[in-house]
């Protein structure tokens, strides 16, 4: 590029491509920073370990370790390795699919398929799976089967943010991966789930951090249950269970919260008329068996968590009703049997008979067959460690299932999931989202200079890379982390950052030092800012050394362009200055509007009877 801003023709193309890119970056370091451009209707957004979201769509890709994305922007396909993408979210339909099937397989490693039971022997499970077909589950990894028609059952999995109240500052709750999510101080989750009078809680939660929170039972939105309470608190790293009535109390520990520690998994049964509410481990093993004498017992529905401090997961909640009996204690190796009339016992699931749809298990030294009229489900203590998944995919059904990436070929995902004979083929139409379990921060280094991308819906940091001579487009953008560049389509409107404007000043923030207004450019003025910045040194006048200004500045352009510069000096014929943005180093005073001097300077305050009166003619 020219050394100065003058007339003279561009010599070649390639200055004259070099001028755009500078000026549609410069353009925009006048725009607010909050500004983005609006996305378009896309089916599906990737987002990547760094924060970048492209819009477009996921396309056919043999290989294991890589996803390839089509934005309509771009003329190529972009290549992401698995681990640089945090995940995608798929469009949604108004009307979600609902699953036919009477059990819900939970699995360890926190998958959910919805179907039928085939068969079931010591060592494996045959289930039928509306769109995945029949598949054989490893009992190993099987943790949870319950019936969907069971009379005791209110409310299992948590199904998104739908039917759920959110409050507090910032973004709140969030889903992911089938869980809800938030680490913002102060935002609570509120739901009425029709909680009956007696009812049991099957809850866990997880963070990464020290966790801060309060989960609220038999409550109501936007009022106040005077005179009770009953919720699950931490308090200085210790878990606690607190029943409290209006002059009674009880309080109980639960656990330590430990460094290191990653989450809970708990029972909660709840008498609201009896006032009392007894905590267990999944076993049955009592924690806590809180009573306090309620002298007005009502049942309310509602249920609320509230996240204090850190981030909290949950992960699932499930919640059925309780005979009011206090539950026995299963050994490690034994099955939780959850019978239709709310009682638990221990015992072992032998097999099933599909013809007679009968249970056949064995409580003691006796065998026995149950019904499936006689049964709301098995809770199973699994024996085998949770392997390692790349890939969970998020159903529009509800359902999870989580593995390594095969492919992807025809318009569907192809999972091999631990402990699952054979692989999953899921629609992207079932889709609802895809999330990464083994993210990598990006570490990559760019050949060019770093800028961010920006079109409908897409933002992308990467660096401007060599088009090849013939090509239909000449900019070709290197994302950070993707595995090759793509050629920018033509007559795709976007804009190259390379680096945002000051953020707005608060209105009532004293500014640290004092407002100067932006200087308009003329060459008297000009020489007067000599004289008054510049020592006269030999006798000599003072208008003949430049006035020079070190802190960094904004030059703005009568062509309507904004340069942040630093070094500037003046003299009669221009502006000098030093710029990341160009090799430019000079402007005259013709094409000079505004020097703004202190760019993040706060606004002048005007009193009120001021701008009244400069503001009457």
């Amino acid at each position: 590029m020219n050394a100065d801003f003058t007339d003279q023709p561009r010599k070649c193309a390639r200055v004259a491509i070099a001028a755009l890119v500078l000026l549609a970056a410069t353009t925009l370091l006048r725009a607010s920073p909050s500004a983005e451009p609006s996305a378009a209707a896309n089916p599906a957004v990737i987002f990547l370990t760094n924060g970048d979201r492209a819009a477009g769509q996921l396309v056919d890709s043999p290989q294991s370790d890589r996803l390839l994305w089509k934005c309509p922007g771009f003329v190529d396909e972009l290549p992401f390795p698995v681990h640089a993408v945090q995940g995608i979210r798929f469009s949604t339909r108004e009307e979600l699919p609902i699953v036919e099937g009477d059990f819900c397989f939970e699995l360890i490693g926190g998958d959910l398929l919805v179907g039928s039971l085939l068969s079931l022997d010591e060592a494996t499970a045959l289930v039928d799976i509306p769109g995945l077909g029949p598949l054989h589950i490893d009992r190993t990894i099987l943790r949870r089967m319950d019936r969907r028609t069971s009379a005791d059952l209110i409310f299992a999995g948590l199904g998104g943010l739908d039917g759920w109240q959110t409050s507090g500052k910032g973004p709140g709750w969030r889903e992911n991966a089938g869980h809800l999510v938030t680490d913002q101080a102060g935002a609570s989750l509120f739901r009425n789930l029709k909680i009956p009078a007696q009812a049991r809680f099957e809850i866990d939660l997880s963070w990464s951090d020290k966790p801060r929170f309060k989960l609220a039972l038999g409550v109501v939105q936007n009022a106040k249950t005077a005179g009770r309470n009953f919720s699950l608190d931490v308090w200085d790293d210790q878990l606690v269970a607190v029943c409290e009535a209006k002059q009674d109390a009880d309080i109980a520990l639960l656990q330590e919260l430990k460094p290191g520690s990653s989450g809970i998994s708990l029972q909660i049964y709840l008498d609201q008329q009896a006032g009392r509410m007894l905590v267990t481990t999944p076993s049955g093993e009592t924690l806590a068996d809180l009573k306090v004498n309620v002298p007005n017992p009502q049942t309310l529905g509602g249920l609320r968590i509230t996240n204090v401090q850190g981030n909290l997961r949950i992960e699932n909640l499930r919640i059925h009703k309780w005979n009011a009996q206090s539950p026995r204690v299963a050994a490690a190796d034994q099955t939780r049997i959850l019978r239709s009339d709310g009682t638990v016992v221990g015992g072992q699931l032998i097999a099933y008979d599909a013809k007679q749809k009968q249970f056949v298990v064995r409580v003691g030294d006796s065998e026995e067959r149950l019904g499936d009229d006689q049964l709301a489900g098995f809770a199973f203590t699994p024996s085998g460690d949770v392997a390692s998944r790349a890939i969970r995919a998020v159903l529009l059904s509800g359902m999870r299932a989580s593995g390594d990436l095969l492919k992807v070929e025809r318009q569907r995902v192809f999972l091999q999931c631990p402990g699952i004979q054979e692989p999953l083929s899921l629609p992207f139409g079932d889709l609802q989202s895809l999330s990464v379990l083994t993210q990598q921060p990006l570490t990559q280094t760019l050949a060019g200079r770093t800028g961010r991308l920006e079109l409908a819906g897409t933002r992308l940091h990467g660096c401007l890379v060599d088009g090849q001579e013939g090509e239909a487009t000449c900019l070709v953008w290197q994302p950070l982390g993707g595995s090759a560049a793509g050629r920018l389509a033509r007559g795709v409107s976007a804009r190259i950052v390379y680096r945002d404007p000051p953020g707005p000043s608060k209105p009532n923030a004293a500014p640290s030092t004092p407002a100067v207004r932006p200087l308009a450019i003329g060459k008297a003025v000009l020489l007067q800012l000599q004289r008054r910045t510049t020592s006269p040194k030999d006798g000599a006048p003072a208008a003949e050394a430049p006035a020079r200004i070190a802190s960094e500045c904004v030059l703005h352009l009568r062509s309507g362009d904004t340069i942040p510069c630093a070094d500037v000096s003046v003299d009669e014929r221009g502006v000098a200055f030093k710029t990341n943005l160009s090799d430019a180093t000079f402007v005259p005073h013709e094409r000079v509007k505004v020097l703004e001097l202190l760019p993040n300077a706060a606004p002048v305050q005007i009193v009120k009877s001021k701008k009244d009166r400069l503001l009457t003619l």
